[in-house]
């Protein structure tokens, strides 16, 4: 498989940076045309079992129709389903590293399913949260159980998605960092914004925000 277009091992350079006031904010661009897919490690002659790996845990949460399901499907290696289909429960994916096995668990965004959110906060290495940058209407909803889990756990890493930055409705980043009130928690912990359009336009094509997705989680989880 071709490697990952990534300069140094960090971020491809086309990627600004966009300084605002968090302590890290990436802001990455929302490409549609590639064949990168998160890359397993290298392989080292003697693979630990997987019962013996270390356990990393992520939790996946946002509003229903953000691309929480779409985000695992991709990083599991499974094509996205057709339509907008509302996880009424819970999903999770186990991916091996060399050193650890990440397990993403998403619950489902809807109303009546946000209300389990807290009780998982604290027992997560990092918190994933989707965000629909084309839906305006819902932004401050988003914007309420974001900040809810946030002051649930001070200490949690956190990544915020804005996805769908493809869509001609979008906001932009600053925009997203305003209306989502991210200035409220500058200093106080690890924060990272960045843009995605976790959608691939057909076989065998990969948003590259999901590659830098997976590749920040496994540094924040090492």
């Amino acid at each position: 498989m071709p490697a990952c277009p990534l300069t140094g091992g960090g971020w491809d350079e086309h990627f600004g940076l966009l300084s605002l006031p968090l302590r890290r904010v990436r802001r990455e661009g929302a490409g549609r045309n590639q064949t990168c897919a998160p890359q397993p490690e290298e392989e080292e002659d003697e693979e630990p079992a997987l019962e013996e790996l270390e356990q990393r845990e992520v939790l996946v949460l946002g509003l229903d129709g953000s691309g929480k399901s779409t985000f695992l499907r991709l990083l599991a290696g499974k094509p996205p389903l057709e339509g907008h289909i509302p996880t009424w429960g819970f999903n999770s994916v186990r991916l091996p590293t060399r050193n650890f096995k990440v397990d993403l668990l998403e619950i489902g965004g809807s109303q009546n399913l946000r209300f389990y959110w807290k009780e998982f906060v604290n027992e997560v290495d990092v918190l994933v949260f989707m965000v629909d940058s084309a839906d305006r209407m819902r932004l401050p909803w988003a914007r309420q159980e974001l900040h809810k889990l946030l002051n649930k756990d001070p200490d949690l890493p956190v990544v915020v998605v804005a996805n769908k930055q493809d869509l001609s409705e979008a906001l932009s980043m600053v925009e997203l960092q305003q209306e989502l009130g991210l200035h409220v928690f500058d200093g106080q912990r690890e924060m990272f914004l960045l843009a995605a359009s976790i959608a691939p336009a057909g076989p065998g094509f990969e948003d590259p925000g999901t590659v830098h997705i997976w590749k920040l989680l496994l540094e924040l989880l090492s």
